[in-house]
């Protein structure tokens, strides 16, 4: 998949997801955080496994995101 159709299908998961989240009981939230999640997990498990490709690594490794806002 390129780059192109992974951020086209990374925006249809989230719009859909705001969608949900419109109309969402608010009893479910937990549950609809994880799906959100989710969706996030699954964007930067494909990055990293494009990575690990491109530079031939082959033992695991782990990615750390940070806010630097806070």
């Amino acid at each position: 998949m390129t780059q192109i159709q992974e951020a086209e299908t990374f925006r249809r998961l989230i719009e859909a997801s705001d969608g949900q989240l419109r109309g969402f009981d608010l009893d479910h939230g937990l549950e609809f955080a994880a799906a959100r999640c989710e969706i996030y997990t699954g964007a930067m498990a494909g990055w990293a496994e494009e990575q690990r490709e491109e530079f031939g690594y082959d033992r695991p490794f782990a990615v750390v995101a940070l806010d630097a806002r806070r």
